[in-house]
């Protein structure tokens, strides 16, 4: 239906968009769905990656999300190998992102942070190969709370 109609497509897919978290298994296909739907980097609300493996390609879909007028969350997790923190390099590159985000939300005289948009997961729990069973809460909040600080002040919050 709603490649039939444009005036149904028009309406219904910001919709669609702004209703429903979307799931990726990494940035890369984050950007390559971006790219190939205008309509939902203006549109998405949500967004869930469970891992960030390229800092470019990373960087480039948070450039296709600036774009997004109504962008509530994105939530990062990420797949565990051996209880290792993950590379906290990769979300550095968020900060033009988190700035373009802060404008838009002091545009619309909201007095909540760009940060408050980002959620680390902290107690993703995996079957490893071999059966164990792994945790990450304790490796997670040390390197989120140095990270956090940090984008504070590049965002002029400190």
């Amino acid at each position: 239906m709603v490649r039939v109609c444009r005036q149904l497509h028009n309406e219904a897919v910001p919709v669609l968009y702004a209703t429903t978290t979307f799931h990726s298994d990494d940035e890369k296909s984050l950007l390559a769905f971006l790219r190939r739907s205008p309509a939902a980097k203006y549109n998405l609300r949500d967004i869930s990656i469970d891992r960030i493996k390229s800092k470019r390609h990373f960087t480039s879909a948070l450039h296709l999300l600036k774009h997004a007028r109504a962008f509530e969350s994105l939530f990062l997790g990420w797949r565990m190998e051996l209880c290792q923190a993950p590379d906290w390099h990769k979300f550095e590159k968020m900060l033009p992102w988190l700035q373009a985000m802060q404008e838009r939300l002091m545009a619309k005289a909201q007095t909540s942070s760009a940060l408050d948009l980002v959620i680390f997961d902290h107690d993703p729990c995996y079957i490893l190969p071999g059966s164990a069973y792994v945790c990450n809460d304790g490796i997670v909040a040390p390197h989120e709370q140095k990270w956090r600080a940090k984008m504070r002040r590049g965002l002029g919050q400190e």
